[in-house]
């Protein structure tokens, strides 16, 4: 349900309206059209049940607000990350890579 439906805050409100005006795209298929940076905007409900895949995004700084550079790879999307003094990369498959959805800055 919609956070209006739950009765939440307007500010709430307001944000997820916000949010949903947005033009995200699945990881996936943003990799394939744009690659380059873009900013992690939501993790599907799909990949938050499987969690060796939530703590894989975690471990690789793939979490919502955080900008990651993107590269299509013939297996899916290499994922690259700015933490603290270095960068960390990880491999996606097609099919994880769908569950994490971006929008290009």
């Amino acid at each position: 349900p919609g956070v209006e439906d739950l009765g939440g805050p307007a500010e709430a409100v307001g944000r997820a309206a916000a949010a949903g005006r947005e033009c995200v795209a699945p990881m996936d298929r943003a990799a394939g059209e744009h690659a380059g940076p873009v900013v992690v905007r939501r993790i599907s409900e799909e990949a938050q049940s499987d969690a060796a895949l939530m703590l894989k995004l975690r471990r690789s700084g793939i979490q919502p607000g955080r900008e990651v550079t993107l590269a299509a790879t013939d297996d899916g999307v290499r994922v690259t990350s700015d933490e603290g003094a270095g960068s960390i990369t990880a491999e996606l498959s097609h099919q994880a890579a769908a569950y994490v959805f971006v929008a290009a800055h």
